[in-house]
Order: structure tokens, then sequence, then C-alpha cells
């Protein structure tokens, strides 16, 4: 009941305090001040703020939070990253965090989180609450503030203790990389790495520094002179692996848009990694083991060209269920087909929702299990997942054109007798996809098939008997192209069949 009592007459005495001296009176207030109501009304943050480091060295709640309480109120307790990067706080910290490259981007995928979600089609059609609650908890470590600094400190450091310890754990990192999209605190955890240092950590007397962990290879130390807090670019030494679906070197042909990185950029960060593996194993080992995850990297990435290529080739068949043009607007691309990281969550066909599958979650789990060193997430929840994928998108394919009436193969068979040559004739696909030349290539159910042959539309070929073949053809773009901004431009394929009679004469 006292502190019931004593709870009320500090309200009075506050609620008097700025009717009385008005909003002026707010801007007086002292960290003493700040201390005696906060100590009955969030007891919880003061016991924190007192038991951290910070306040030990000088540091009040005037400090970061100014003494205005209006303003406090109105910005809900945020308090922007520039005040911690002010001087005599930490300005390096936040440099590191905020680096830009010479073309002015931020080189540290923590520092373009906000921005990134704030852009993204998927953000900008869900409800308040689920953007709130399920897109903003995690992306405001990039926070953009009215002072235009970027970075919310206390995703990491969490408040009011803001313990650098804390934010070292791998604990601290999966609260946001966790999930089907990006598993990367399971794929840590159950890895050799993950094992050995829960095995240690839970030790008496054990040695948890025996393996990496998040901020080891992503906070390296080597980047720092030794005794100074971690670097806080976690991109520094990341090279394909970065990010969503990754990023790929120049000259690469993707199915979907993915970040490029020059050769030379790749080589710096390579060998930054490389170091630290270096630290516990043979240099051959480390080498191994990067290339061979770099390799996975590709080996994926090709593998989406194909599903691509099909859920294109029926949009530009018109037999996509429901066309684009039939269906709410994508907010950034409005009614056209939009495959990969602008690709929204529903309101599509059944096709490019199982693409979505593949591209955001079976994927990324390849190549990111590969590099997290963890076989089992590389293998059962990411390669045989993109490939069982392939089948059930070719499968949804060839539901959607059987339902096509009449059924259009888009080539034609004359000459069917055995031991003469077959005519086969797709010149009506010429035109077909868009303005780029197509290649064609062709099986013709006896076991054999051609080479694809650029902008050739007609071959022939010889049955040593007769019989019933169910001969196929794959027409595709060959430019390459898929830019989600320009998709008319984009490639396609489209696989058909038509079953032909060859008789003895």
């Amino acid at each position: 009941m006292s502190r019931l009592v004593s709870l009320g007459i500090l309200a009075l005495v506050c609620g008097a305090l700025l009717a009385v001296a008005g909003p002026a009176a707010a801007a007086s207030y002292t960290a003493a001040e700040c201390v005696g109501c906060h100590a009955q009304s969030t007891p919880g943050i003061v016991t924190q703020f007192q038991n951290g480091v910070m306040s030990g060295k000088g540091v009040t709640c005037v400090s970061c939070h100014g003494a205005d309480h209006g303003a406090i109120s109105a910005a809900g307790g945020k308090v922007p990253a520039g005040t911690c990067a002010q001087q005599g706080c930490h300005p390096d910290q936040y440099a590191e965090f905020a680096h830009k490259d010479a073309a002015g981007a931020y080189t540290n995928k923590h520092a373009i989180a906000w921005t990134k979600m704030t852009a993204a089609a998927r953000y900008q059609v869900m409800p308040d609450a689920q953007r709130h609650a399920m897109c903003e908890r995690c992306h405001n470590i990039g926070y953009v503030s009215a002072d235009n600094s970027v970075g919310k400190c206390d995703s990491c450091h969490t408040r009011h203790t803001f313990s650098a310890a804390e934010a070292m754990e791998p604990e601290a990192c999966g609260t946001c990389h966790m999930g089907p999209d990006h598993e990367q605190i399971d794929m840590w955890q159950k890895s050799k790495h993950g094992v050995v240092y829960t095995t240690e950590k839970s030790r008496p007397g054990g040695h948890p520094d025996r393996a990496p962990t998040c901020v080891t290879c992503h906070m390296p130390a080597q980047e720092k002179p030794a005794g100074q807090p971690l670097i806080h670019d976690v991109s520094t030494n990341i090279t394909l692996g970065t990010v969503a679906q990754g990023a790929r070197l120049p000259g690469t042909a993707l199915a979907v848009p993915m970040r490029t990185i020059t050769s030379e950029e790749f080589t710096a960060k390579r060998a930054k990694m490389s170091a630290i593996c270096g630290e516990c194993h043979a240099g051959s080992f480390v080498r191994r083991n990067l290339e061979g995850a770099d390799q996975i990297k590709m080996d994926v990435d090709t593998l989406l060209w194909d599903p691509v290529m099909r859920v294109r080739g029926l949009w530009y068949d018109g037999l996509l269920d429901p066309m684009p043009v039939n269906r709410d607007p994508n907010p950034i691309f409005g009614q056209n087909l939009v495959l990969g990281g602008q690709q929204l969550y529903g309101g599509t066909s059944a096709i490019e929702a199982l693409f979505f599958n593949t591209y955001k979650y079976d994927h990324v789990n390849t190549f990111k299990g590969a590099y997290h060193i963890n076989p089992d997430y590389s293998h059962w929840f990411g390669w045989a997942r993109v490939n069982v994928d392939r089948d059930l998108i070719k499968g949804e394919e060839a539901k959607l054109r059987r339902l096509d009436r009449p059924y259009d193969a888009g080539f034609t068979a004359t000459r069917l007798v055995a031991g003469k040559a077959t005519r086969l004739d797709a010149r009506a696909l010429l035109g077909w996809g868009n303005v780029s030349p197509n290649s064609f290539q062709w099986w013709f159910g006896d076991g054999t098939s051609s080479e694809a042959v650029v902008s050739t539309a007609t071959v022939s070929h010889v049955y040593a008997k007769p019989g019933t073949y169910k001969v196929r053809l794959t027409c595709a773009d060959t430019d390459g192209v898929n830019d989600p901004a320009t998709p008319l431009a984009c490639s396609a394929m489209r696989t058909t069949t038509l079953v032909v009679k060859v008789t003895r004469k």
C-alpha cells in the first residue's frame, strides 16, 4: 500500500510541475530528477543502467535522452545513433557501422536494413501491426533517425545495461538471424563450431574461445589494435554469401538480380576471412572449404534459371492463374510479373508461390549452410529441396499448359516415315518471348536429342523404325536478361510436347 501511495504522490508532484511551469520546466529536468521518478515508475531500467558500464563513466539519462521530457516522449524514448557517435562516446564504432564506399553506398549490411525494408514490396502491403511486430523489430538495426544518423545500437547492446559481452554472444544475433530465410544461428549451433562452443561453455573450466562465434568471423578482432572494440561493419569479410540471395562476380548470368561485387573486393574480403580461419586451420584446408562453398553458391544460383524461365514462359503465353493483370498490383512493379526479391507472399499464382519458397528459403539455405559448415542444412534443407522444387514447378507448368485448350505445342512434324527425314518445324515460335533470338532444343523421343541451335527453328530427324514417339521441344530466350525493372525484356522458356506416329511407308 505504501508503494502505491508513494507512486500516487510522485505522479501528482510531476503533474503539478508540468502544469504550473509549462513546457520550459521539462527542459530543466536533471539526471537526479529522472532517476527519482523512474526509480518508482520503471525501476527495472534504472537498475539495469546502474549495473551497466556507462553509469560508472559519468553518463546519465540526460546524456543520451536529453532533458526535455516532452521531446523524449514524442520520440518514444528512442536515442539516435548520432548521439552514441558523439565525441567522447563511440565515434569510431559509429563510423565503422555507417562506413560508405567510394560510390557512397553503405558497406555494412546492417546499416541498410531499414531502408531495404521500407523499399520492399512485401513490407508496403503489410498492415501496420504486422510491419511493427514482424519486420521492424529486426530491421530497425539500420533505423534512420531524424538527425539522419543510421543505426539502432540497442538492437545488439540491449537497454539499459548496454553490455558489450551480451552483444557478443551468438544468442544476441539469433533473435534476427533465424527462421526459414536465414537460419544462420541454427546452422552455426549445429555445426562442429557451435557444438564445441556450447560444450566448452557449459563445462566447468571450459574454453569456449576454442570455437568461433558470430563475432569471431563477422566482427573480426584482426581489424583493430589489440584491446580495441570489435569492428562494427559485419560485412567486412563476407564475399559471395552476403545478405538475402548473396552476391555474384561480374559476368555471371543469373536468373534473378543479385548484388555484384568486383574481383578486387572478393579477393580483399576473402583474404580477411582466410586469415580468421587460418588461426585454427591449415591454409589448404581453409582454401578448400571456402572454395567449395563458393562453388555450391554458384551451382545453386544456376539451378534457379530453369524455374524462372518456365514461369516467365507461362506469363508470355497468358497461362498463369491468375495473370498479373487480373490481380492487385505489386506496389513496386504494378501488374507485371515479379520474381525474386520484390515478390509478394500471396495474391499470385501457385507456381509463383512454389518459386518463392525455392528462391527465398531453399536457395539461401544451400549456400549459407555451406559457408557455416553445416552439411545437413546445405543438403537436406537446401540443395535437395531446390531440386525437388524444380520438379514441382515443372509439374505445375505442365498442368497449366494441359489446361490450355486447344493445346498448342508450338511446332509441327511432317514426313513421318521410318528411314526418312522427319521435318520438325517451330518457326511459329521465332517471335515468342522478348526481342532476343530464341534457342531450340529438341528431344525426339527415341533416346536422341539435338544440340541447342540459336535462331534455328527447324530440324530433321530420321526415325530408324516405326512407332509412337513423344517429341519434346524447349524454346528459350538467349539474352540472359532477367531484370524486374524491365520485366517485358526478361528471358523466358517454354517446354512443350507432341506425340507423333511414324509409319513404315
